[in-house]
């Protein structure tokens, strides 16, 4: 999603692994009583702000073939 964000494409497989992403996402978080999940809905930003600065050294590696740094490529999604 980084890589989309900055190279501004996005190919039909690249929606399919999202949406499956995500369908995976929502069901290991299900319990098995499929009643409550495991991770409320007001815990999720702090997941995801922890998963997204994580992600960003590997993705500064694939975005215009390295084309940024880690840094630069934090500071230029800042922006958005």
């Amino acid at each position: 999603m980084i890589k989309n964000q900055v190279e501004q494409r996005l190919t039909n497989s690249w929606v399919a692994s999202i949406k499956g992403s995500i369908l995976e996402i929502q069901d290991l978080n299900l319990q098995d009583n499929k009643t409550f999940h495991y991770v409320k809905q007001g815990e999720w930003e702090d997941l995801l702000d922890a998963a997204y600065n994580a992600a960003i050294d590997p993705a500064s590696a694939e975005i215009f073939n390295g084309l940024y740094t880690p840094k630069r490529l934090q500071a230029m999604l800042e922006k958005h």
